[in-house]
């Protein structure tokens, strides 16, 4: 019987990169944020990409959300030991 030894797997090369997005008021004053998956249909895509760090820095200010449709609550809110329901589709 031969044996051969099996190579290492390499590690998954899962990015993430998040938009934030501004909420306001109807007098263009800034209310809160909703933290998108940058892919995310409702990210306010530009040149500003957040890393998860970053992301995660975000939604520790006061009125920040993260958005319920895309990957974004999924993915940061159980850092914050937060549970995401599956029937609110945003923040």
């Amino acid at each position: 019987m031969v044996t051969r030894r099996l190579r290492p797997s390499e590690p998954p090369q899962a990015t993430w990169a998040f938009a934030m997005q501004r909420v306001t008021n109807g007098r263009g004053r800034v209310t809160g944020t909703i933290v998108h998956e940058y892919e995310c249909e409702d990210s306010p895509r530009g040149p500003s990409e957040l890393d998860a760090m970053q992301a995660l820095d975000a939604l520790v200010q006061p009125g920040a959300k993260a958005c319920k449709k895309c990957d974004a609550a999924r993915v940061l809110e159980p850092v914050f030991g937060r549970t995401v329901p599956d029937d609110d589709e945003h923040a």
